[in-house]
């Protein structure tokens, strides 16, 4: 957003009416958008630094209004009491707490409603040990919907700057769904769209605009507007001669509107940093390699022919023949690619059925790299040929779906390298470098049932499909 300072400006006539907006548009938020799982990946990893840095000087214990939870847990290497709490005795309020605490030196935090789509409970209760420390004994800040505001503020002081939108939606979002409608709300992964993150009680005046307490797109906003209707202009009888009519300019979705910025964006800079041949021009290879290559990495980036020959300047960079090699070595299998070749009159033998299958698996260099890892989950990103195709995070599964189980939590394909075939292969790939899971789940809402199945997974129960190993 290209701003560091966390403030607070209200233009609504209160909090709560600004508590109101932002519980629905948290109710009309998506359950979960896998391109945002990045946010909480971040957040995750700074509550778990901030977690250990507090354990010098708080003594921390669990608690629950379940019988059967109670025992002791393992976080950091460290084990941590869950006692139970008649649900009576719990902190009502934030001035409760804090005396309970300055008493005591025990900061007792629930581990109940920790269900949440990517974090594990453990992930949960280090959040909100964190959240509740920093902001409400030591910031001082209350549980009503400004003391919960002037809490994201504090706490959004020591996030990195990609976690904002994350940390808004979990704090914000959540106090005011709580405030408004009563009850804790079901925990969502998506950004709240119209809120300035940083200069909280803000809108983007923009973009947006207030009707009836909800947020709407301005341009939007004549549906949800009454206007008088204007009286119909008197029929003007044509005449021989007529001005000609200018052709109105078709008004765009806002969606496309951005994908024509970011497009406009790309086009003035290397798509896909990082390569060995970004140093290389076009000019300077042989030019059938080139028009060959482009063909060959078209499968891949769709019809993004600059991406395709910036990866084709890559492959040239190692071996000027590359292709040629890889023809002749039958790795290539691409129809359009090899008929180019045979115009050029390049050696192409003919490739068969069991060719084809190695050529599937050899063709491709892909890899994994960890990028971020908790006690629960990890985040690889994908690498196709040493560029990044995009992220996938894992975490374990519930435990009645057995020690050799693991959950996929979220995964996004770059837009250079968004197909059916990368998602299916970055799903594939995972065995190789988890050689000890057997199964992966992943929850139906999550993801494009069709793309899953693809790659395989079959339905489970109610909640997950399934990937097996040996299927």
């Amino acid at each position: 957003m290209g701003k560091s300072i966390i403030n607070e400006k209200l233009v609504l006539k209160s909090w709560e009416e600004y508590a109101v907006l932002v519980a629905n548009a948290y109710e009309n938020a998506k359950d979960f958008d896998s391109t945002v799982v990045g946010q909480w990946a971040s957040l995750n990893k700074s509550n778990y630094t901030l977690f250990k840095r507090l354990l010098s000087k708080v003594n921390v214990v669990f608690t629950t209004n379940n019988q059967s939870d109670v025992g002791t847990t393992n976080i950091l290497g460290r084990d941590f009491k869950i006692e139970y709490i008649n649900p009576d005795d719990e902190y009502k309020t934030q001035s409760e707490m804090k005396s309970s605490f300055e008493s005591t030196g025990i900061l007792k935090i629930s581990i109940d409603h920790s269900s949440h789509p990517i974090f594990s409970v453990k992930d949960n209760i280090v959040f909100r040990t964190v959240h509740d420390y920093i902001v409400h004994i030591l910031g001082n800040h209350d549980f009503g919907a400004k003391g919960e505001i002037a809490s994201y503020n504090r706490h959004a002081k020591l996030a990195p700057k990609d976690a904002i939108p994350a940390l808004f939606i979990e704090v914000v979002g959540q106090a005011c769904s709580t405030i408004v409608n009563g009850g804790f709300p079901k925990q969502k992964i998506a950004n709240l769209k119209g809120f300035d993150y940083y200069n909280v009680g803000q809108i983007d005046d923009e973009n947006y605009i207030i009707v009836d307490k909800t947020l709407v797109d301005k341009r939007d906003a004549d549906r949800f507007i009454d206007k008088p209707k204007e009286p119909k202009a008197p029929r003007v009888e044509p005449t021989a001669i007529q001005a000609p009519v200018k052709k109105q300019e078709p008004v765009l979705e806002p969606e496309m509107e951005e994908n024509i910025k970011l497009i406009k964006k790309l086009l003035e800079v290397n798509k896909i940093k990082g390569g060995k041949g970004d140093k290389l021009k076009p000019e300077d290879v042989d030019q059938e390699e080139l028009a060959v290559g482009k063909k060959v990495e078209k499968e891949h980036v769709g019809n993004d022919m600059e991406a395709a020959e910036e990866i084709t300047l890559d492959h040239l960079a190692e071996k000027p023949d590359y292709y040629k090699k890889a023809i002749k070595s039958k790795l290539v299998d691409e129809k359009p690619a090899l008929d180019l070749a045979k115009k050029f009159k390049w050696e192409v033998p003919e490739i068969s059925e069991t060719k084809k299958l190695i050529k599937k698996l050899l063709k491709e260099a892909m890899g994994y790299s960890v990028i971020d890892e908790t006690p629960e989950t990890t985040t690889f990103e994908v690498l196709y040929n040493g560029r990044k195709a995009g992220t996938i995070t894992i975490g374990n599964a519930e435990p009645d779906l057995g020690e050799l189980t693991k959950e996929i939590m979220g995964i996004s394909i770059e837009p250079n390298y968004m197909s059916l075939k990368t998602f299916v292969d970055t799903i594939n790939g995972l065995w190789g470098i988890l050689p000890d899971v057997q199964r992966f789940v992943v929850r139906l809402s999550y993801f494009d049932k069709f793309m899953w199945e693809k790659a395989g997974a079959t339905k489970l129960n109610d909640v997950y499909y399934m990937l097996d190993r040996n299927a």
